[in-house]
């Protein structure tokens, strides 16, 4: 359980959960955004705060129902780059990916992350800069979905459902039609017969 300010575990030593046997045991004492919610990163938790000027990313591990728990900031890498107030946060365990952002902003920072068993063998912090602002994302499956907002020049807006298949990575067409090994970007690309 997350509050603002603290985190608790939520636990009974009865067969049965119910609210006579049920225990809370405070487990840290971590800022945490509210306006986000907390997410499993596999064997651990993820959350984001918003202590101080810029957002961070805690992770959890090493959760029992005595003691503190071990946690990491995965976010002292970046230092003061991350935003203040990270409000939309899209994430997949399966694909080790955590892409949050502003809402209303243009900016997504990226958490990539390799476990093997209980191990981190690799991760990597990356931005990825969209057309227009992003309104609303999530990762659903392999797939990554994403509403922008974009004001053309007539002061118009355009909101534009964009996609990205996170499992196919290598394959892709060039506008002639040839197929390429490429990485698989988010660039409006549209077919045409």
């Amino acid at each position: 359980l997350f509050s603002e300010f603290q985190q608790f575990l939520l636990t009974t030593d009865s067969d049965l959960l119910s609210a006579q046997t049920v225990k809370i045991n405070n487990l840290s004492t971590y800022d945490f955004n509210p306006l986000t919610s907390p997410f499993s990163m596999g064997n651990t938790i993820g959350f984001f705060s918003s202590a101080g000027v810029n957002s961070r990313l805690y992770e959890m591990f090493q959760i029992f129902r005595e003691g503190e728990p071990d946690i990491i900031e995965q976010s002292k890498i970046l230092n003061r780059r991350l935003p203040e107030n990270v409000t939309e946060i899209a994430e997949s365990k399966e694909n080790g990916l955590i892409i949050s952002a502003v809402k209303n902003s243009s900016d997504l920072w990226c958490y990539r992350y390799y476990n093997q068993g209980n191990e981190r063998l690799q991760s990597a912090w990356f931005r990825w800069k969209i057309i227009g602002d992003l309104e609303y994302h999530v990762i659903m499956g392999d797939k990554y979905y994403a509403v922008t907002v974009e004001d053309d020049k007539d002061s118009f807006q355009r909101i534009s459902l964009v996609c990205m298949d996170l499992a196919e990575r290598f394959s892709t067409t060039d506008v002639s039609g040839a197929e390429f090994d490429y990485r698989i970007h988010m660039d409006y690309l549209k077919n045409y017969k």
